[in-house]
Formats: C-alpha cells, structure tokens, sequence
C-alpha cells in the first residue's frame, strides 16, 4: 500500500470530512470490485479514501486501484475504519506523489491526466 494522505492544517478526519464523502455503506472484500467498478463506470475524478484508526495514530490511505482497496478489506483486519471518497484534485493537493500513480491507470487515463 503506497499513498496515504497527510494535510498540514486539518487532522485527517477533519479534512476528509471536509473534502470527502463518507460511504454509508463498509466496504469489504465481498464488495470492493464491485463498489469500483460502481465508482469508475465513466471518468475518473474520485477515489475511495479509508481512514483507519490504528489505536496509537490514525491513517488515511487512497486506493487507486480494485486491488489497493481490497487489500484494505482484509478479512482478519478488526482496526476500525471509516470509508470516503474524495476528488483526484483534492488528494493531490495532500499527496502529490499521488499523480505517478494515476498516470499509469490504463482506464481512463486521459480524464485523470488532464486533471493533474
């Protein structure tokens, strides 16, 4: 797992609550294919974001890919977390490494460079 989101004013729950939108439903290894493929049927512009509460910090990973999400829907996984999606531009302006890995997404990788 590789990018995670780090904004210098706001406390990660603060910012996600801010600039994200909480999934009402927990996404988990049953359904993370599908809820992708559900969140990326046309233009790339958002990706699911977990926040997971690690007991001594919390962290704020992005899964850019059906993969990066279900490997954050281990089964044997019990740290609570919170699901949101949040705009590509927005993850970029607290995670700017986060555009070498969407210019390498092959579905729509136009709409997603165009945004960078």
């Amino acid at each position: 797992m590789g990018y995670y989101i780090n904004p210098p004013l706001l406390s990660k729950e603060q910012w996600l609550r801010k600039h994200g939108e909480m999934l009402s439903e927990a996404i988990t290894q049953d359904n993370a294919q599908e809820i992708w493929e559900e969140l990326y049927t046309g233009e790339v512009t958002k990706f699911p974001v977990v926040w997971i509460d690690n007991r001594m910090f919390t962290s704020a990973g992005i899964a850019f890919s059906a993969n990066e999400l279900k490997a954050f829907t281990e089964p044997g996984d019990n740290r609570p977390k919170d699901f949101f999606v949040v705009p590509v531009e927005k993850l970029l302006e607290v995670c700017p490494d986060l555009k070498y890995c969407c210019t390498l997404q092959s579905k729509n990788q136009r709409n997603v460079e165009n945004k960078l």
